[in-house]
C-alpha cells in the first residue's frame, strides 16, 4: 500500500512485530547530498497508525536539512570533539577534524527514524563502524541528545 504525503510517497511494509511506512528522501549536511530512507515505525497499528503528529516532526527534521546546516554541523563537531576524540586519539583511526569537509567525509547519513514520541537520524561512520551515530530530536526537530546509533532507535 502507497501513501502520498507532503514530504513524499510512502510505502507500508509488513514486518513479523508490526510494520512501518518507508520512502526516500534527500537531505544536505556538511555540504553533502544524502539520499536516506525515511521510516515511520507504526509497529502493529497498520496503515492507520501514520499520524498527523509523526508527519509534522519528520517535516521539521527534514526542514533543517534543507537550509542551513550550520547549527547542527556544529553540535555534531562539538559532539565529535568532546565525546569521540577521548576515546580515540591514541587509536590508528584518530583524525583531527579541521573542517566539515572533513568531517563530512568520515560519516553518511542513511535514516531518519520516526515513531509517535520522538524522530532521529542515523549515520555510518567511521569512528564507531559497528554502532554508527544517531541525532535523537523531539516532535518540534529540536536536538535533545547525540550519541552512538541506538539513540535513534
Amino acid at each position: 500500500m502507497k501513501k502520498e504525503t507532503e514530504i513524499g510517497t510512502l510505502e507500508f511494509v509488513q514486518g513479523k512485530y508490526g510494520g512501518d511506512f518507508r520512502g526516500k528522501k534527500r537531505i544536505q549536511l556538511f555540504s553533502q547530498d544524502y539520499e536516506i530512507q525515511l521510516r515511520f515505525d507504526v509497529f502493529d497499528r497498520g496503515a492507520e497508525g501514520l499520524t498527523d503528529e509523526m508527519m509534522k516532526a519528520a517535516k521539521a527534521c527534514l526542514d533543517m536539512f534543507t537550509g542551513s546546516t550550520d547549527e547542527v554541523e556544529k553540535k555534531i563537531k562539538e559532539y565529535y570533539d568532546k565525546e569521540i576524540v577521548p576515546i580515540i586519539e591514541d587509536r590508528d583511526e584518530y583524525v583531527e577534524i579541521d573542517s566539515a569537509t572533513r568531517l563530512a567525509q568520515m560519516m553518511r547519513a542513511k535514516e531518519l527514524y520516526v515513531t509517535r514520541i520522538n524522530v532521529g537520524l542515523y549515520f555510518e561512520c567511521d569512528w564507531d563502524e559497528e554502532e554508527g551515530f544517531g541525532i535523537n530530536f523531539d516532535m518540534d526537530g529540536n536536538i535533545i541528545e547525540m550519541g552512538t546509533g541506538d539513540v535513534v532507535y
